[in-house]
């Protein structure tokens, strides 16, 4: 198929995220072969493409749960390549995996508490509360509830909310409203809007394309490990081939 990546620009502006022809995979099995992503500031990024095409395995790359095969990566110009996730979370990189996943047996303090745990500072800590109880309201009201006992909607909260909890560079987003109801699809999307308007930069895996090409500014698409186009949203919308392919045929 023609393959439609535009040319990385160059230039001295540090990047948020960029990856130097990295390859990686799962045990014998490549998954990602030799991605080289420049991820700017100050944007909402959205990666796009079909099962298996390497997406989840991007984030948790970068994260450092998945080991570089070869290549390079940097957060914010520094190197993390094969770091632990603790050094990645140091940088500002905070992962939101699927499906939330809170502790239920904890409370929604102590779920939030979990998502700023290498912070000994108080009064940050205390501000970062209030900063996500003015999000989201109910979660100040139920903060000494166990989280298993919040409604689903409430649940995906709280994980926005210990997301939020460090004060993250980049949030890097999996898949967010997977296997949800699409009342809670709903709901993820408005959050992830507000934390648009916030300023805040994100990276978002995501399968409900629809969705997330509203949301996001830049786009990223995967197929078989390999990014076959880059470009802004409205950019993508005009590529007929690449919108039937991932997307379906356009209706007039």
């Amino acid at each position: 198929m023609t393959k439609f990546v535009k040319p990385i620009s160059g230039g001295h502006n540090v990047s948020l995220v960029n990856l130097e022809s990295v390859n990686t995979g799962y045990d014998e099995n490549q998954v990602l072969h030799d991605i080289t992503l420049d991820i700017e500031l100050d944007r909402v990024n959205c990666i796009i493409g079909p099962n298996g095409s390497g997406k989840s395995t991007l984030l948790k790359t970068i994260c450092g749960l998945v080991e570089v095969w070869d290549g390079l990566i940097r957060i914010r110009d520094h190197d993390v390549t094969n770091a632990h996730p603790h050094d990645v979370i140091e940088q500002g990189a905070i992962m939101l995996p699927q499906g939330g996943n809170v502790f239920p047996e904890m409370t929604v303090q102590e779920n939030l508490r979990i998502g700023a745990f290498l912070v000994d500072d108080k009064e940050f800590l205390e501000n970062q509360y209030e900063t996500v109880f003015e999000m989201f309201p109910v979660l100040k009201e139920k903060r000494s509830q166990r989280a298993g006992e919040l409604s689903g909607g409430q649940q995906m909260m709280v994980a926005f909310g210990r997301a939020l909890m460090s004060d993250p560079k980049i949030l890097l987003l999996d898949e967010p409203s997977a296997g949800l109801a699409p009342d809670l699809v709903e709901l993820v999307f408005e959050q992830v809007a507000r934390l648009k308007e916030e300023g805040r930069d994100m990276i978002i895996v995501e399968q409900n394309i629809r969705k997330v090409l509203n949301t996001a500014e830049y786009v990223y698409v995967l197929d078989q490990g390999r990014v076959v186009f880059e470009g802004w949203t409205d950019e993508l919308q005009n590529e007929d081939e690449i919108m039937k392919m991932y997307i379906g045929e356009r209706h007039k």
